[in-house]
């Protein structure tokens, strides 16, 4: 379907770019969040080493799994997990977004806390 389409490729790949930009700046905003003043170049070069890495393993994992099952399998199968995913970050409300920001380096408010 997305190579007889241009314009739904075109689509999914611009949904693509803004789902992993907000990927990336979610890890970096829970670095911050997370990570000591003293180490934060640190903790940011190796979020960014390991994001790399991995990426760079799933890449070649994904060429081997598209040569072994072939495109549609693939898609179906990335296709489901990411419903899957969508399905369990819908869950995430507002407690959770206190709580994630609630960290030793950064405490929650005296009056959020109550």
């Amino acid at each position: 379907m997305l190579g007889r389409t241009q314009w739904i490729l075109a689509a999914a790949l611009i949904l693509f770019g803004l789902g992993f930009t907000v990927y990336l700046r979610s890890a970096g905003l829970l670095v911050l969040l997370r990570a000591p003043a003293a180490l934060l170049g640190t903790w940011h070069g190796l979020l960014d080493a390991v994001i790399r890495i991995v990426s760079a393993g799933a890449i070649l994992a994904t060429g081997f799994l598209f040569d072994r099952f072939g495109g549609k399998p693939v898609y179906l199968f990335f296709g489901v997990l990411l419903l899957l995913t969508a399905a369990l970050w819908s869950t995430f409300g507002a407690r959770d977004r206190q709580d994630l920001g609630n960290t030793a380096l950064h405490p929650a408010p005296a009056d959020a806390a109550s």
